[in-house]
């Protein structure tokens, strides 16, 4: 109920439906009728828009069939809202609607219309390339439950009983690919976001919790500051109808963190974080195999440069440390080696490309020395078309580099 106090007091119509929504899909799911009645009345109230309104019908047929109450009328209705769903691409809530439409057939005793609907769930389930965000919609209905354990083993929708297997055994694991593409993967499926920033509103609230709604729009945004906070609750929407479980919560201080119920939630940059905090080969070779190419390549702005830079900048700074240990015991095949992974981060540093050429002059002729000469000429051909006075003594006359 704080949620919701809150959201009234915020004068955010949308939120406060959001919110009525989530309650009366809880307070149903637990049998509390006459609540999720109440939350049902006040959701009509509101009235936001089309989307709220169609999920509003599907909630209000769901708490009917909990109530004993599904008549054919109902049935009828969740073909209707179901098909609705479908065309305006909302595959999750279609799941939703057809799993609601198969148990109030069921109900009714019309096991044929009740499989026509199931078959439509797993469509959209397919659609989706994951059914974790239906396992409760699917704990809510036991008709329906009862009928998926005494499925078949090649039945089409025995793909909602693994579903609902992998849900007892483990969490839904939700993994952001930021270095070099920007992705979320749920189970190893990516999911999409409606909105092009949305990773970049996900990621800023996970490297700076509790941010108010003005740092987020101040950081990232350079737009009508109102414009720009209807963007940000408009991702935040989006994130928790894509990914149950995973959401961008407001605490009554008007302040935003990404929360994770029933969510193993990993982050590329935080790994590399943390490989890099070891300080040793092992550590930061791993760094690197995570570091894909720049955080968010597609966005812009001075908070996301800010973050490619410093991450950069951690990478080299801790291969250079390591380097010059190595330096001090004679290890340069290994110097060579992290160098050149190195100079794939940044190709231009000027420590990192100094450190190669020392290390490769070190090692005499050693065959490691030809190939990481030739490697450093043709990416500086390639990106500059010159190469450094360093590497041309080094390529002309190796034993004059002091």
């Amino acid at each position: 109920m704080q949620a919701l106090q809150w959201a009234q007091a915020s004068g955010d119509r949308e939120l406060e439906a959001y919110v009525h929504l989530a309650l009366v899909t809880v307070h149903t799911a637990k049998g509390e009728l006459q609540t999720a009645r109440q939350h049902l009345a006040g959701l009509r109230l509101l009235g936001v828009n089309p989307h709220v309104e169609h999920l509003r019908d599907l909630r209000t047929a769901a708490l009917a069939i909990q109530a004993g109450q599904g008549t054919s009328d109902v049935a009828a209705e969740l073909a209707t809202l179901g098909t609705t769903f479908e065309v305006g691409g909302r595959m999750r809530e279609a799941a939703w609607t057809w799993l609601q439409a198969a148990e109030a057939s069921l109900a009714l005793a019309q096991p044929q219309a009740a499989e026509q609907a199931l078959s439509r769930a797993v469509d959209a389930r397919h659609a989706m390339h994951s059914g974790a965000s239906l396992v409760p919609e699917l704990r809510s209905l036991p008709r329906l439950l009862a009928l998926l354990e005494d499925l078949p083993v090649d039945h089409y929708a025995t793909a909602l009983q693994a579903d609902l297997r992998q849900a007892q055994v483990r969490p839904m694991r939700v993994h952001l690919q930021t270095l070099g593409t920007s992705v979320i993967l749920v189970d190893g499926q990516p999911v999409a976001l409606d909105y092009t920033r949305g990773m970049e509103i996900l990621t800023f609230l996970l490297r700076r919790p509790r941010a108010s709604a003005e740092d987020v729009i101040t950081a990232l945004f350079d737009q009508d500051p109102k414009r720009s906070r209807n963007y940000f609750h408009q991702v935040r929407y989006d994130l928790a109808e894509k990914i149950q479980g995973l959401t961008i919560s407001a605490s009554p201080k008007r302040t935003y963190e990404v929360k994770g119920d029933g969510v193993q939630l990993t982050w590329d940059v935080q790994m590399m974080a943390v490989a890099l905090a070891e300080r040793t080969e092992v550590g930061v070779h791993r760094a690197l195999d995570l570091y894909a190419g720049p955080f968010l390549p597609r966005a812009e702005g001075e908070w996301v440069q800010g973050e490619r830079e410093d991450m950069a900048w951690k990478l080299i700074q801790v291969g250079l440390e390591l380097m010059e240990d190595w330096s001090r015991t004679q290890q340069y095949e290994k110097c060579v080696t992290l160098a050149g992974r190195l100079l794939e981060v940044d190709p231009f540093d000027e420590s990192v490309n100094a450190f190669m050429i020392r290390a490769v002059h070190e090692l005499g002729e050693h065959p490691a020395r030809q190939a990481a000469v030739a490697r450093l000429r043709r990416r500086f051909e390639a990106e500059m078309g010159e190469l450094p006075p360093a590497l041309l003594a080094l390529q002309r006359e190796p034993t004059s580099l002091n």
